[in-house]
């Protein structure tokens, strides 16, 4: 830990006038990597008072606090496109339902590892969109077995990436996340569909375009039969609904889905926190 950081809490935890506590949680915020969890550094303080002190008073807000605090340095670090950092925002998005010591950096450790050996597969298929697409479908699906999680759909867990690795399981949204990552390590164009009621994922290249159903160990779905899915939702058949996503979007639809899953189950002050963070996604780009 940082001299900065350990200064930084040390005062926190002596602090005793609100604006000077606000000041201090802020550079402390800013001192901390993003997506690090503030206990991570917490539990490195010498001194069993302080770290009891830190651990039981203030870090219940310091959590959810600094959460938000990444969100809007995430939206402020946007590329010059306008797209926010996907895998961040993921993180992001599981880092509350994590252990501490759990960092980004994990994440992207364990996605450059799986990257790898698809990049070899593919040196056999280029030049050949259907071949490159096959490939990338059986790896993720059949080789990694990642699949949809039908029998707890609605287990909390299936919207985490970091949980996703390690049971396989997921639903579309979270699944398409992994997919994306994976495929732009690759050099692959793999984007997500935020089709209403069905998140699918889209492989485009060469003039040619494939959908894939991420639930349904990367299923090929042919462009009428996802109409077709949208007609039985009473919704128009317009292909404008197949249009690849914008990461913020992404991310949306993964905090709603978490959003209306707290709130079937009662869990007011979950539910309460992530909408905190929904907002700031909502509002990206609005005049301060």
């Amino acid at each position: 830990m940082s001299r900065e950081i350990e200064n930084l809490l040390l005062s926190l935890y002596d602090c005793k006038d609100e604006k000077e506590s606000t000041y201090l949680t802020r550079s402390l915020f800013r001192a901390i990597p993003l997506g690090h969890h503030p206990m991570l550094y917490v539990e490195r303080v010498k001194n069993p008072a302080v770290r009891w002190g830190l651990r039981h008073v203030l870090f219940p807000s310091l959590s959810d606090l600094k959460i938000r605090h990444d969100l809007k340095e995430l939206l402020n670090r946007s590329k010059d496109d306008g797209e926010i950092d996907l895998e961040m925002g993921a993180f992001l998005i599981a880092r509350a339902a994590e252990e501490s010591d759990v960092v980004p950096e994990d994440l992207t450790q364990r996605l450059d590892s799986l990257a790898k050996p698809l990049a070899f597969a593919l040196k056999y298929a280029a030049g050949n969109p259907e071949a490159r697409m096959q490939i990338f479908r059986y790896y993720m699906f059949d080789k990694l077995g990642f699949r949809g999680n039908a029998a707890d759909y609605y287990d909390p867990d299936n919207s985490f990436i970091t949980s996703l690795l390690r049971t396989g399981k997921g639903i579309p949204v979270t699944i398409s996340v992994l997919c994306i990552l994976l495929a732009r390590r690759v050099g692959l164009p793999v984007y997500g569909v935020n089709m209403p009621g069905h998140f699918l994922l889209t492989f485009r290249e060469g003039g040619q375009s494939w959908f894939m159903d991420p639930f349904d160990q990367g299923a090929i779905l042919s462009e009428e039969a996802c109409l077709q899915f949208l007609s039985r939702q009473n919704l128009p058949s317009d292909s404008v609904y197949l249009k690849a996503a914008e990461n913020i979007t992404i991310l949306k639809r993964m905090y709603r889905n978490l959003i209306h899953i707290h709130s079937s189950r009662g869990n007011r002050e979950q539910e309460r926190a992530l909408r905190r963070h929904l907002f700031i996604l909502e509002n990206a780009g609005a005049a301060p």
